[in-house]
C-alpha cells in the first residue's frame, strides 16, 4: 500500500510541476530531504477519519417524503421517493441515488445522483450532484456544526436569467434517518426555504 501511494504521489508531483519552467523548480521546489514529508502529508490526507465514519453511518435505503415550492408564497408540492446511500472508495465518500415514480410535477419521474465526502486537506465537506431535471452538475462545499449537521453551499447558472444563483443545503440527522432542507433565492434574491426531504430508514 505504501509503495502504491508513493508512486501516485511522485506521479502527481511530476504532473503538477510539468508546466513550471526548470529554473522555477530549482528556485522554489522542495529539497530532496523534504520528499518524505511531502509523501507523509499526502498519505495523511488520504486517510479516512471520524468525518468519513459519520458519513458512512448514513448507509442504507430510505423512504423520502419531499416537499417543494417555487416561491415563498407558493403552495407546497409533495411527492415520495426512494434514496439509497452506499459508502464508496474505501469509505472516503458516500454515493447517493434518489428515484421517484412519475407524478404531476414530474411526469417522467425523477432520478438524481450525488457523491458526498470530507476533504481532509481543505477541512470541508464537498458534494457533487446531478439529476434528470437538467444538465447542470452542482458542486457544493461546507462545514458541520457541533451536532453533526452539514451545511453546503454552491451556485449554478439559471437558464432563464443567465446569472449565477446560490443554493444552500442542510443535512440534519434524526432518530429515524435524516432531514434535508434546500434554500434558494426568490425573484428579489432573498433566500427562502424551497424544499424539504424527510428520509426514513427502511
Amino acid at each position: 500500500m505504501r509503495s502504491t501511494l508513493t508512486i501516485l504521489t511522485l506521479a502527481l508531483c511530476t504532473f503538477l510541476a510539468a508546466p513550471v519552467h526548470a529554473e522555477e523548480v530549482a528556485a522554489s521546489g522542495p529539497a530532496g530531504a523534504d520528499m518524505e514529508a511531502i509523501m507523509a502529508a499526502y498519505m495523511e490526507a488520504a486517510n479516512s477519519g471520524p468525518e468519513h465514519a459519520k458519513l458512512a453511518e448514513m448507509e442504507g435505503t430510505y423512504a423520502c417524503n419531499t416537499k417543494m415550492r417555487m416561491d415563498p408564497a407558493g403552495e407546497w408540492f409533495e411527492y415520495s421517493a426512494t434514496e439509497t446511500i452506499t459508502p464508496m472508495l474505501g469509505g472516503r465518500f458516500i454515493h447517493m441515488i434518489v428515484k421517484c415514480e412519475p407524478n404531476p410535477m414530474m411526469p417522467e419521474g425523477f432520478e438524481g445522483a450525488g457523491m458526498l465526502g470530507y476533504n481532509n486537506a481543505d477541512q470541508r465537506y464537498e458534494q457533487i450532484w446531478a439529476d434528470s431535471m437538467g444538465t447542470v452538475m452542482m458542486f457544493m462545499t461546507g462545514t458541520a456544526d457541533d451536532d453533526g449537521n452539514i451545511t453546503l453551499g454552491g451556485a449554478y447558472t439559471c437558464p432563464y436569467l443567465k446569472t449565477s444563483l446560490h443554493q444552500r443545503w442542510v443535512y440534519m440527522q434524526s432518530d429515524t434517518g435524516f432531514v434535508m432542507e434546500m434554500y434558494g433565492p426568490d425573484m428579489t434574491g432573498t433566500e427562502f426555504l424551497m424544499g424539504t426531504i424527510t428520509a426514513v430508514r427502511q
